[in-house]
């Protein structure tokens, strides 16, 4: 049987797209708002409602680049 998804998803790949479920990640609640997140080797507390605890745990080089990004261009500054 064909469930409305898969039909939906066989219309949309006609433009190149397609419809895919993504896990739900929880993260430790500490007390009502906030939770648990980690970063880097540091355990810190996040406010619940933000998308950046979530964002750390789906990937743990999140912002990192901005840290490489600044040493590039001291760097760059120093031999000027």
């Amino acid at each position: 049987m064909i469930t409305i998804a898969q039909r939906f998803n066989h219309f949309l790949t006609r433009f190149g797209v397609r419809i895919s479920r993504s896990h739900v990640r929880k993260l430790p609640l500490l007390r009502p708002g906030v939770v648990q997140a980690k970063v880097g080797s540091a355990a810190l507390a996040m406010p619940a409602g933000s998308s950046i605890p979530l964002e750390y745990t789906a990937n743990p080089d999140y912002g990192s680049q901005i840290g490489r990004l600044a040493g590039h261009l001291k760097q760059y500054r120093e031999n000027i």
